[in-house]
């Protein structure tokens, strides 16, 4: 007879992101994952880390990582074609993006990224943008996300269904973005400790 404690299971590459089981509501049958928005890798992986975010595609109504907390890292001069971001990672060519400035409004088409660089390539662009008043956003619904990811997955062979959290309680410092005012403002059922 053994009494000693054993090992039920093993957590290796993702720790746990609930920092409380009280209060836990699922998504019933899951969500499906456009495999498409997804960035590939120099693998042609396109892994998203648990905990992520997730927003529905106004379109498809499938889902895709969250896109917002998007900034300009430079102006933008008028007649431009390209701009850094702070953030390129959940960007795919073929986004949509919204510059914004308080008076002029401008959506482009996302033709080339640079994920090193953070440089997006897009049409000419009309006005110019600042990184003091310009604000981007992605025009899709992937600016817009309620949904947390409950586990990681590559969806690198195509759309997968997944498991996502609507109501909770996560560890801030677990979730694979900033968690800033904006992100707590659009997910007003999560909440981030």
């Amino acid at each position: 007879m053994r009494l000693q404690p054993r090992d039920r299971f093993m957590v290796e590459a993702e720790p746990e992101i609930l920092a409380s089981f009280e209060v836990i509501r699922e998504v019933t049958n899951g969500i499906t994952i456009d495999y498409t928005k997804v960035p590939a890798d120099a693998n042609g992986d396109r892994k998203i880390q648990k905990g992520m975010p997730m927003a529905k595609i106004t379109s498809s109504g499938k889902w895709r990582p969250y896109t917002g907390g998007l900034a300009l890292a430079a102006n933008v001069s008028g007649s431009a074609t390209t701009a850094t971001l702070n953030d390129v990672s959940r960007l795919v060519v073929g986004d949509t993006i919204k510059f914004y400035n308080g008076t002029n409004t401008e959506n482009k088409t996302i033709t080339a990224i640079d994920y090193t660089t953070k440089v997006i390539t897009f049409t000419a662009i009309t006005n110019a943008y600042t990184t003091a008043n310009g604000v981007l956003t992605n025009d899709d619904g992937g600016d817009s996300p309620t949904i947390i990811l409950k586990r990681g997955i590559n969806v690198k062979d195509g759309d997968h269904v997944v498991g996502g959290y609507e109501v909770g309680k996560f560890i801030t410092e677990r979730i694979p973005v900033t968690v800033d005012a904006a992100l707590r403002a659009k997910m007003p059922h999560i909440v981030f400790a």
